[in-house]
């Protein structure tokens, strides 16, 4: 009589776990379409398309420069 018990309980959890299977692939959220082109993070995304660029471009490229000369004066 007891491995009855265990059976139904088997079987009520495997039922379970298919219904919420089933329910879950029916109810999701639309998919959003990928982009065509590959997005490439080149750090100007948001920067100002003035003759001389923005100050955090500006800031930026002082940092770099700043960078190469300090690695340069190391001998």
């Amino acid at each position: 009589m007891t491995w009855y018990v265990g059976l139904g309980v088997f079987a009520v959890v495997a039922i379970g776990l298919v219904v919420a299977v089933l329910y879950r692939r029916r109810h999701r959220p639309p998919t959003v379409k990928r982009t065509a082109h590959p997005r490439r993070n080149t750090g100007t995304e948001h920067a100002s398309q003035t003759r001389h660029g923005s100050r955090e471009r500006r800031e930026r490229k002082r940092r770099r420069a700043h960078g190469r000369q300090v690695r340069r004066k190391r001998h």
